[in-house]
């Protein structure tokens, strides 16, 4: 019985030991962005810096440097530490950024209104010029200040974006719809 409790704990000792070698790379980070080389750069040096400040502490704790050399590495490599850090930080963002534009321009593209995106409803509706209250089309004076309302009942609203067209207009200025199609 004792012996085959010592096997037990023998592989599992073994199999602790061997995991994280099987598991292979453990950076989550690597995995996330592994489409964009620049960042897998980043986070290489990050990494070669941490590995050279570990590297330095082992050095100066068998002896090995100064007290001198030690703090003048371990601040240049804290230094250069903390700038990689930051170009991550920025490249990170960058690369957020960059997908919420392609996920907003796929659903655009794909006729899906995105929750961010700002559409005029497509109610008929008429700002004021004096105060910028959006008043009823038909609407003689504005509900807010009083201004009276310049031509509301001769303007067209495109049927898209609800955006006040022109008189002359050719196409809505606020969504480019030609306006043959709007009566």
């Amino acid at each position: 019985m004792a012996i085959v409790f010592l096997i037990l704990v023998i592989l599992g000792l073994l199999a602790a030991i061997a995991y994280p070698l099987l598991k292979g790379s453990s950076y989550q980070e690597e995995d996330e962005f592994s489409n964009n080389p620049h960042l897998q750069d980043l986070l290489s040096r990050k990494e070669e810096t941490y590995s050279a400040l570990k590297e330095l502490e082992f050095d100066y704790g068998t002896g090995k440097l100064s007290e001198d050399d030690y703090q003048e590495l371990h601040s240049r490599y804290k230094a250069k530490a903390v700038s990689i850090l930051k170009e991550i930080d920025g490249a990170e963002k960058e690369d957020s950024i960059e997908s919420q534009i392609e996920c907003a321009v796929e659903e655009l593209r794909n006729g899906k209104s995105s929750p961010s995106s700002k559409k005029a409803p497509k109610s008929s509706a008429v700002f004021c010029q004096s105060c910028g209250q959006s008043n009823e089309l038909g609407d003689k004076f504005c509900s807010a200040c009083g201004q009276a309302l310049k031509n509301n009942s001769q303007k067209r609203v495109c049927s898209t974006c609800g955006f006040t067209l022109e008189k002359d207009d050719k196409f809505c200025a606020g969504c480019g719809e030609a306006l043959a199609s709007i009566k």
